[in-house]
């Protein structure tokens, strides 16, 4: 570990307790993606979030194969959100550079396309074979599969390892 253990434990509630979506919420969300609810394409979903994040929040769930996956749900708000912090970004970027003469003005569009793929759970998927990919024979990492009939770019639906926090 690099942090010491009460940093650990004060950083741990930041990386997974947010506030999360309603169930009623997360429901539209899967529909409007995959014209179904949860409950007809999963075995079984778990209402309650096992982890709720900034962007999204990750439900357990089961293929009809019986498979164990974590469902990850890009919250409502956040492709709206995006769009007013990296103009509120740019306009602060701009007012610094102005200010104190130093020339960062360059950078945005590069970080307004690095947050924006954030907001796209197939990117997010592609990266995550490569990953795998890039990782495999290695003993001590494993990139979880993605179920790629279950994602979208506002669902991405992944095998469920069990791991340590």
């Amino acid at each position: 570990f690099v942090l010491p253990p009460s940093y650990q434990k004060y950083f741990s509630n930041l990386n997974d307790q947010a506030p999360s979506v309603d169930y009623g919420i997360v429901t539209r969300i899967v529909s409007e993606e995959f014209g179904k609810k949860p409950e007809e394409l999963f075995r079984s979903f778990e209402q309650e979030p096992v982890a709720s994040a900034s962007i999204a929040q990750v439900h357990r769930a089961t293929l009809h194969d019986g498979t164990p996956v974590a469902v990850k749900i890009q919250k409502p708000e956040i492709q709206a959100q995006l769009g007013w912090d990296l103009a509120c970004f740019r306009i602060l970027v701009w007012c610094f550079e102005k200010t104190f003469q130093l020339p960062m003005y360059w950078m945005v569009d590069t970080v307004d396309e690095a947050v924006r793929l954030e907001g796209d759970f197939l990117v997010e998927g592609r990266n995550a074979e490569l990953a795998a990919a890039d990782l495999a024979g290695q003993p001590h990492f494993y990139v979880p599969r993605v179920m790629w009939e279950r994602s979208s770019k506002r669902v991405l639906t992944m095998e469920w390892v069990e791991g340590v926090k």
